[in-house]
């Protein structure tokens, strides 16, 4: 467990996982208030921008020195940083800022590093939303875990991937 508002606790999880064999680390983690821009709380506009990108830069950063060169990073992005909706303008930012991080990581790191794009994903993260999405298309969690697994077998050669 870690806690990616917690700088430490991400340094921590690297030095622990730095130690392990692993071949593949994928990257999901995502928060969003839902509520127009002047309705959230800065806490939770931080909050955002913290485990959205933050802690993806900072375990990034921490666990590269520390691991193989063949490690391959994924990250599970949002199509809220494509498309632009009333209600998303911080987890948006944050999103938008993650696309343009993982690219030029992928510009230094080549053919390690992949970005998914689902569209609004068939789970609970949307449930307390004020925010009606049924005329944005859906991803099925198995369709992602599908790219993962391409991924993982050599077979995707694509390095951005649009569900």
């Amino acid at each position: 467990p870690c806690d990616f508002r917690d700088d430490q606790q991400i340094i921590d999880l690297t030095e622990k996982l730095s130690n392990l064999e692993i071949d593949v680390f994928v990257f999901n983690a995502g928060i969003w208030y839902f509520g127009d821009f002047w309705s959230l709380t800065l806490e939770q506009e931080k909050e955002m921008i913290q485990v959205n990108l933050w802690a993806n830069i900072i375990f990034v950063k921490q666990l590269l020195p520390k691991i193989s060169e063949k490690v391959k990073f994924i990250f599970v992005w949002s199509v809220a940083g494509k498309s632009l909706f009333a209600g998303g303008a911080w987890y948006q930012a944050s999103k938008f800022w993650l696309r343009w991080f993982v690219g030029s990581l992928r510009k230094e790191m080549g053919n390690r590093v992949f970005l998914i794009n689902p569209k609004i994903v068939e789970t609970n993260f949307h449930k307390n939303n004020l925010i009606i999405f049924d005329e944005y298309k859906k991803t099925a969690l198995d369709d992602i875990l599908a790219v993962v697994k391409n991924i993982i077998d050599g077979k995707q050669e694509q390095r951005e991937i649009d569900l």
